[in-house]
């Protein structure tokens, strides 16, 4: 799919006139990641697993990202590139989760719920320089419907914390922790994460 940020790699599955489910996958990788989740996703929805504009997959990026604003654009042109209104469900897997908040903070018209999967910074703080944290303020202007996933043993930050964190400041976010896993929830335990997703995901 061509942007005015480059060529964007977009593997689509599910059925054709189904609701629009768009996956961000996690830093230094690609849209791979999702081989865990993707059949039980696409049996109800059209799932748009995107390569990353500047990361690992088959995009090829024309000009450099150089702040979330960027990425945020850039997501946007691609929804419009491929048609898919303003009735989005997006869900991001550790970056891919930050950039989903991002997205959501800009364009929440745009989208129905979001998911974020063991999202990197956005509740607490992590060793990495980016993503950021986003502020009180920020995570409890967040409108769109939201469900924040982490595993009991995450070693980004402190699931307890996060969790604690999100119900003080945005109670609104629904929360789940997934016994048994890590950052690597959506491989270890798909079959668990991939019955809370689409149970939030039908949700009305």
């Amino acid at each position: 799919v061509d942007t005015s940020y480059g060529q964007t790699f977009v593997r689509m599955s599910g059925p054709s006139g189904a609701p629009p489910l768009v996956l961000l996958h996690g830093a230094g990788g690609d849209s791979l990641q999702w081989i865990p989740n993707i059949e039980a996703l696409s049996r109800s929805y059209r799932v748009y697993a995107v390569d990353n504009i500047y990361d690992y997959g088959r995009s090829i990026y024309r000009q450099s990202i150089k702040n979330p604003d960027d990425y945020v654009n850039w997501l946007d042109e691609l929804f419009s590139v491929l048609e898919l209104g303003n009735n989005i469900k997006l869900m991001g897997l550790s970056y891919g989760g930050w950039l989903t908040s991002q997205y959501a903070l800009r364009f929440p018209d745009r989208l129905d719920k979001i998911v974020l999967l063991a999202p990197a910074g956005t509740v607490l703080p992590i060793r990495l320089v980016n993503p950021t944290v986003l502020a009180d303020v920020e995570l409890h202007s967040i409108k769109v419907p939201t469900l924040y996933i982490v595993g009991e043993n995450e070693k980004i930050c402190s699931a307890q914390k996060a969790i604690q964190r999100l119900h003080r400041v945005a109670p609104h976010i629904k929360t789940e922790v997934i016994r048994d896993a890590g950052h690597d929830v959506t491989f270890v335990q798909e079959d668990l994460v991939n019955t809370k997703v689409l149970e939030f995901l039908t949700q009305r």
